[in-house]
């Protein structure tokens, strides 16, 4: 990813790709959570056209980012429920 220079901006709008997930379970409305998710990948191609006219490519290379992001998010969250179980029966929970 840092061969990118991916900027805040994108990598914003790549985590809210990540989290606008319209198939998460237990969502009312999930067209909604759809549209918001368009919404960002819009924002972000225009954000690429604009900022780096230069570079075609970028807005589909920033999209085959997303499944590396994804595993990352994964495994932070793995971790952190790692944690939280170790400290539960530490504390003899």
């Amino acid at each position: 990813m840092r061969d990118m220079r991916m900027d805040k901006t994108e990598l914003g709008c790549l985590r809210a790709i990540i989290l606008f997930n319209p198939d998460a379970k237990g969502l009312s409305n999930p067209s909604e959570v759809e549209l918001l998710r368009e919404k960002v990948y819009a924002s972000l191609e225009s954000y690429c056209k604009q900022k780096y006219p230069e570079q075609q490519g970028r807005f589909a290379k920033l999209l085959l980012r997303l499944p590396a992001l994804r595993s990352i998010g994964l495994k932070c969250l793995e971790h952190q429920r790692g944690k939280k179980g170790k400290n539960e029966k530490k504390e003899g929970k």
